[in-house]
């Protein structure tokens, strides 16, 4: 996975990604992020609010798949245990 600037590229649909800010007042903020298409501006997950107060995004990459368990192949409470991956139901 590669960051992307966003004087590139932005995305052409709605999903949660990791965002890199700068200037977001102690420097580089480094967090999750989603832009919104039809508006063209970023919402960040440290306030869920439309705005710029996390600074402005440069860069932004799409997030790695979940982990799913082993067994089910489920995503829920996920626990990694010896490197076997198993959800809660599955124990």
């Amino acid at each position: 996975m590669k960051w992307i600037s966003v004087d590139k590229e932005l995305p052409d649909e709605e999903f949660d990604a990791l965002v890199c800010c700068e200037d977001a007042g102690e420097g580089v903020y480094i967090g999750i992020g989603w832009f919104y298409t039809d508006e063209k501006i970023w919402g960040f997950e440290v306030n869920r609010m439309r705005n710029q107060s996390s600074g402005i995004v440069s860069h932004w990459m799409k997030l790695p798949d979940p982990l799913f368990c082993d067994k089910c192949n489920d995503t829920h409470q996920i626990d990694v245990d010896g490197g076997i991956i198993q959800c809660d139901e599955c124990r």
